[in-house]
């Protein structure tokens, strides 16, 4: 096999090498400067995957298939990005984290632990994912959302609120450990929230979200 980069200049600052193209491929021309890394083994020789920019992929972080990390990303600890992921703005992969598929992850986003981002799913803007959530399929995360557990899918929308988040799930919304049709907690909000020591402030900041989101969403009248 042909490799497809080297490790050119070091860095100024850092114990990290810049990745420079030996040949042709995707739109990467031989001779091209590509971003950051502590050593080859972080990038694949294989496929189209690629680092460019001012993004750094360190530790035992791994970049393969045709996956680009770019911008100002950093991948590192254990990370692997794959598949056609991309990462890059200012987003962040760490830990055990794996992003694949045709996942994205950008703006300010993190995703760390033993989190999992794939299929079409998007991470962006100031969430993060972490602890054991995976986001897959056609979800977003987005805005200051927190996902630590839980598996996400189809057009998951999360909003965050003063204790906890709402997370649109399908049919489903999830707050807290419950998770239930929306005209459900239209009906029972109070009763369940009392449950999880919510103050009368919350209720009503949490029951006026839902009948948002019953309009918004769902199209329900209330």
């Amino acid at each position: 096999m042909t490799k497809k980069f080297e490790l050119g200049e070091k860095h100024t600052s850092e114990n990290l090498f810049r990745v420079v193209a030996l040949r042709d491929f995707s739109n990467v021309k031989k001779g091209d400067n590509g971003g950051w890394v502590a050593s080859d083994e972080n990038l694949s020789q294989k496929g189209n995957c690629w680092i460019s920019g001012n993004a750094i992929v360190s530790g035992n972080a791994r970049v393969s298939g045709n996956a680009i990390v770019s911008g100002n990303a950093r991948v590192s600890g254990n990370a692997i990005v794959s598949g056609n992921a991309r990462v890059f703005d200012n987003a962040r992969v760490f830990g055990d984290a794996e992003v694949f598929g045709d996942a994205r992850v950008f703006d300010n986003a993190e995703v760390f632990g033993d989190a999992r981002v794939f299929g079409d799913a998007e991470v962006f803007g100031d969430a993060r994912v972490f602890g054991d959530a995976i986001v897959y399929k056609n979800a977003s995360v987005f805005g200051d959302a927190r996902v630590s557990k839980g598996k996400h899918r189809e057009q998951v929308k999360i909003f965050t609120m003063s204790k906890d988040t709402i997370t649109i799930d399908g049919e489903y919304l999830n707050i807290s450990v419950e998770s239930r049709t929306v005209k459900d907690w239209l009906e029972n909000v109070k009763e369940i929230a009392k449950k999880y020591d919510y103050s009368d402030e919350q209720i009503e900041e949490y029951h006026s979200m839902i009948k948002f989101i019953a309009k918004t969403y769902f199209k329900i009248d209330c």
